[in-house]
């Protein structure tokens, strides 16, 4: 039996959505993992809080080789200073301890970006480079970008490296699978607060 025009254009309009989803799923982690850039010269590599050591093994590398004088560990709530276990660890990595900058107060992605902007004020600094795992880049450019309008201050995403992650597969992975879902609901929540 054929189908009728009106059939045959709502299955073509089904497989279309249907392959639409898929590619949208598939897409999820390219799509966030698609602002991170190549470093540059800086004043100053700020390694954000959370994550594993992976953002500080990337912030120590990114000053080994000249990036920037000065790095900034944020979102160490209690004791921001050369005690705390991130400091230990990034100094662990080469960086000297006269190098570290801290920031004590900001507990989420929006804060960090207001307490980096008021300290590259305070000293004069023009542009940072932001270390974060690569799922989090479209969060932290849209954030950012938002805090730094206006300021003439620069921040350029720089992705840590995570051999695990896979920007086109990143849902074999139940740790970034469950990454790339509460970014979506992150990014959510940040349009509807800011």
């Amino acid at each position: 039996m054929r189908q009728s025009a009106p059939s045959r254009r709502w299955l073509a309009g089904a497989l279309a959505l249907v392959g639409a989803a898929v590619y949208g799923f598939t897409a999820a982690g390219r799509y966030l993992s698609a602002p991170a850039q190549e470093p540059a010269a800086a004043d100053l590599i700020v390694a954000l809080g959370g994550g594993d050591t992976a953002r500080n093994r990337k912030a120590a590398e990114l000053f080994k080789r000249g990036f920037a004088p000065k790095v900034l560990l944020t979102g160490m709530e209690g004791n921001a200073n050369q005690a705390h276990p991130r400091a230990r660890h990034i100094i662990s990595e080469g960086v000297p301890a006269e190098a570290l900058l801290f920031d004590g107060n900001s507990t989420s992605t929006w804060g960090e970006a207001i307490c980096t902007l008021q300290l590259m004020r305070e000293r004069g600094m023009k542009r940072a480079l932001i270390v974060s795992d690569p799922p989090h880049m479209r969060r932290l450019e849209w954030s950012w970008g938002k805090v730094f309008a206006g300021s003439g201050l620069q921040f350029r995403p720089v992705a840590c490296d995570i051999p695990e992650w896979d920007a086109s597969h990143w849902w074999r992975s139940k740790r970034f699978l469950q990454f790339v879902v509460r970014e979506y609901a992150k990014m959510v929540y940040y349009r509807v607060a800011h």
